[in-house]
């Protein structure tokens, strides 16, 4: 008993222990796509896993984080949403204006900045209409410019279809966004978003059309690795020996060095006219909406044109590498059901197939059920005067 007991300690003590976790921020885009920037982010959190010493939370386990505690926010702001599209549709944009500023206040509380980028763009592209309603146009324009810093091909890939003065601030906020200069969060914003999602580490990166890519690696307030590269293709897909290469030098730099980027300083470049310059600090719920004042507060609305809708809203990108970590819900061991309002089930090629199979397999018990269920006059789908069957093939 005491030989065994030892060779389980001698085992469990050579299993090596878990790398301290870190976060891949999703990289912000320049002229890229919103899918682009993420295939880059997620090719990294790939490297860092490959590299071995740290363990590179998903994307959307980093949302998960972000927003714990927070969920009941996440939910307000979506209905406060959904309500303001609502009032604008009915030329209440002052009504609307008040729901989505307090709808932005939500969603910072829960992360949304750095982990539903989707969710809060949609905040500020209803802001910008409401602005324009109001005859705000420089309001207007700065809400355009923090939905592109969120979700950078938002006209194009989101919007939907919205009005020509809708189109042509989105079109000057665009311009202004991708014209910036490339700007990283400050080392204090990284410290806190690593407390809130509790990580020994904090990637952040940017990635722009013309092929340039940056990284920063921070850990315990100080900046432990800066590097910046040029790719001929953005972007480079995961697993490009780029990303490992990247890595393996951030994690070789000393602490504060600044790996082929010392043109670069580790904080951000305050000349960004974004507030996603820095992140919301997440300190005792205190945040700060982000709004500027209100101009014009007695002007009447503009014409009631309906605002655009979003493909998706208050739903967040579904990026490829999650497809098939989707559960997939099979039937039970022998066990076929079939349901569902059809035509009459003795009428389709299948079910004597069916019925053959089960039969020829000698040696098999069989019971087949066919039962014929009266429609339910309280169903949606009462109108439909076909027959309803249900199938069920159970077998030993």
């Amino acid at each position: 008993m005491l030989r065994f007991l030892l060779i389980f300690l001698s085992v469990l003590c050579s299993v090596p222990a878990r790398s301290a976790e870190i976060a891949v921020i999703d990289f912000r885009g320049y002229g890229v796509s919103f899918d682009d920037a993420a295939l880059v982010s997620q090719g990294f959190r790939d490297a860092f896993l490959e590299e071995g010493k740290f363990f590179p939370l998903e994307g959307y386990d980093i949302s998960d984080r972000l927003s714990s505690n927070y969920e009941d926010d996440l939910s307000r702001a979506r209905s406060l949403v959904s309500e303001a599209r609502d009032l604008l549709n009915r030329s209440k944009a002052q009504d609307a204006l008040v729901l989505l500023e307090e709808a932005e206040i939500a969603h910072k509380r829960a992360g949304s900045l750095f982990g539903r980028q989707s969710q809060i763009a949609d905040v500020y592209f209803y802001l910008g209409q409401a602005q324009l309603r109001l005859g705000r146009s420089t309001l207007a324009q700065e809400a355009f410019l923090r939905m592109f810093a969120a979700y950078p091909d938002y006209d194009t890939a989101r919007a939907g279809r919205v009005s020509a003065s809708v189109t042509s601030s989105m079109s000057r906020a665009k311009s202004e966004w991708e014209s910036g200069n490339p700007t990283l969060l400050s080392i204090k914003s990284a410290t806190a978003i690593a407390r809130r999602l509790r990580v020994a580490a904090v990637v952040v990166g940017t990635v722009e059309s013309n092929g340039s890519i940056r990284v920063r690696l921070s850990q315990d307030g100080q900046v432990k690795g800066d590097v910046r590269r040029q790719v001929s293709e953005v972007p480079p897909f995961p697993g490009d020996p780029i990303y490992t290469e990247m890595v393996s030098e951030l994690l070789g730099s000393d602490s504060g060095s600044v790996g082929n980027s010392s043109s670069f300083s580790s904080g951000s470049d305050s000349s960004n006219k974004s507030d996603f310059a820095d992140a919301p600090s997440f300190a005792n719920g205190s945040f700060d909406s982000g709004s500027a004042p209100t101009e014009n507060s007695g002007r009447q609305e503009g014409p009631s044109d309906s605002p655009g809708l979003p493909d998706s809203l208050g739903k967040d990108f579904t990026p490829w590498w999650k497809f098939w970590e989707r559960d997939k819900k099979s039937a039970p061991l022998n066990q076929i059901n079939v349901g569902g309002v059809r035509e009459p089930i003795t009428q389709q090629w299948w079910f004597w197939a069916a019925t053959g199979a089960v039969v020829v397999g000698g040696g098999t018990a069989a019971v087949i059920v066919l039962s014929d269920k009266e429609p339910d006059p309280d169903s949606p789908s009462n109108a439909d005067t076909s027959t309803s069957y249900t199938l069920s093939i159970a077998t030993d």
